[in-house]
C-alpha cells in the first residue's frame, strides 16, 4: 500500500486502545490510523454510503490503472 502508515503509528494506537479497555474508556469501535483512514471514517460521517462507495471505487479503479 503506497499510504500505509508506519508500523510504529499503528503500534501506538494499538497501544493507545488497549490502555482505553484497560481503564475504562472504551467509547471507540474503531482506531483508525494513518491518514487515509481517518479521511475515510470523517467521508463516512458526511456523506452517504452510495456516495462512499463511488468514491472508494473510482480511487480504487485509477489506483489499479497507475
Amino acid at each position: 500500500m503506497r499510504n500505509a502508515p508506519h508500523p510504529e503509528e499503528v503500534a501506538k494506537v494499538v497501544i493507545e486502545s488497549i490502555h482505553a479497555l484497560k481503564y475504562g474508556n472504551h467509547d471507540l469501535f474503531r482506531y483508525p490510523v494513518g491518514e487515509d483512514a481517518k479521511r475515510y471514517a470523517e467521508a463516512k460521517r458526511k456523506i452517504s454510503g452510495f456516495e462512499l462507495y463511488s468514491l472508494v471505487a473510482e480511487r480504487t479503479i485509477s489506483y489499479q490503472r497507475n
